[in-house]
């Protein structure tokens, strides 16, 4: 997929930066290959002290938290720790819940079979995902997720274990992108067969759409929110015109 040059910050103060992370960039450098791109890395050519709060999928687009100073960084992570911070995302996923709110309390550990990815396990640690559907459509819905806990992947591992997984994401049930193709089934347009299959989304429908926290230095309250990505909201607008919002 092709990179955005660059990320929108969000909100700036002397002790907080948040920053609207595009999907394909890692929150952090990586660990054998520190060329890729990442938001910390970035960030820290004009930031020396910057310090990481915490992270997203390098897939996964949205909000995301620095601290510039010591103090700020202890206080956000004890608050991210007493889940005092609200995070909510947004998803688009395959098919439409029975229940449209809920919550998913299953517990989620690493996969020793696969490196890197996770499971349900009942040893797991416990992890609670709140879920509401927003649009309804044919064979997709938009949910929101509001994380209780946040564990690895744990929106992905959930989606999935109550047959909704993310309409992309190969890792966890979905599919390797999604198309126009995907969505009409069989109307036509009056477009080129490549224009129809190339992909609108080909990285995991998930983004990181809000946060509420209250800062830890000022104490006001802060709530911010991040638009959707041009890919997210491609999808979303093919989707309300070949399969109807509920």
């Amino acid at each position: 997929m092709t990179l955005k040059n660059t990320f929108d910050t969000i909100f700036e103060d002397d002790y907080i930066i948040v920053v609207n992370k595009p999907a394909g960039w890692l929150s952090v450098p990586d660990r054998y290959d520190s060329q890729k791109p990442s938001v910390y890395g970035t960030l820290k050519l004009k930031y020396p002290n910057l310090l990481v709060v915490h992270r997203i999928d390098k897939y996964t687009s949205g909000l995301l938290i620095f601290a510039k100073e010591p103090n700020t960084h202890r206080a956000l992570n004890q608050m991210f720790e007493e889940h005092e911070v609200q995070k909510v995302y947004h998803a688009i996923v395959q098919g439409v819940p029975l229940e449209l709110e809920g919550t998913i309390d299953l517990p989620i550990a690493k996969d020793p079979s696969h490196d890197g990815q996770m499971k349900i396990h009942p040893k797991g640690k416990k992890s609670i995902s709140l879920y509401k559907v927003l649009e309804a459509y044919k064979e997709f819905s938009l949910l929101e997720f509001q994380i209780k806990t946040g564990r690895t992947h744990q929106i992905r591992v959930h989606a999935q274990a109550i047959n909704h997984a993310l309409a992309v994401d190969k890792v966890y049930g979905g599919k390797e992108s999604l198309t126009i193709l995907d969505i009409k089934h069989g109307k036509k347009l009056n477009r080129s067969l490549w224009e129809e299959e190339r992909p609108l989304i080909n990285r995991q429908t998930l983004h990181a759409q809000s946060l509420r926290f209250i800062h830890p230095i000022t104490k006001e309250e802060i709530t911010l929110e991040a638009a959707y990505p041009k890919d997210f909201n491609a999808a979303i607008n093919q989707l309300r015109k070949w399969q109807g919002r509920a």
